[in-house]
């Protein structure tokens, strides 16, 4: 290869490289976020139990009544695992192919 493409190349895998461990980080942090909701939906649901709400405890879902009048329903903390991976493939796919709108060096 010319030293130019080289020089690219190498370039390119630096990116990469810096962009899967950003990913890598970001993964951890959401983990994190997960168990943090877990333990805060779990304190919700003793206080609700401790006040006599009712809580709809099916597959771990909280309804509650919205200033609407309307019922929100959370995404099961089961759900939020696969939404992470689909979002890091989502992300990754076409990430490094080429753009034909840019210049060519």
């Amino acid at each position: 290869f010319p030293p130019r493409e080289l020089d690219f190349i190498k370039r390119q895998e630096a990116e990469r490289k810096k962009i899967e461990d950003l990913e890598k980080a970001h993964l951890v942090e959401v983990q994190g976020l997960q168990a943090r909701i877990q333990d805060l939906e779990a304190e919700v649901f003793r206080l609700m139990k401790q006040n006599g709400s009712q809580v709809n405890n099916n597959n771990n879902i909280f309804e509650r009544q919205t200033s609407f009048g309307e019922v929100s329903r959370g995404d099961p903390v089961e759900n939020l695992d696969t939404k992470q991976v689909t979002c890091l493939d989502g992300l990754s796919q076409g990430l490094f192919e080429p753009n034909h709108n840019s210049y060519r060096l």
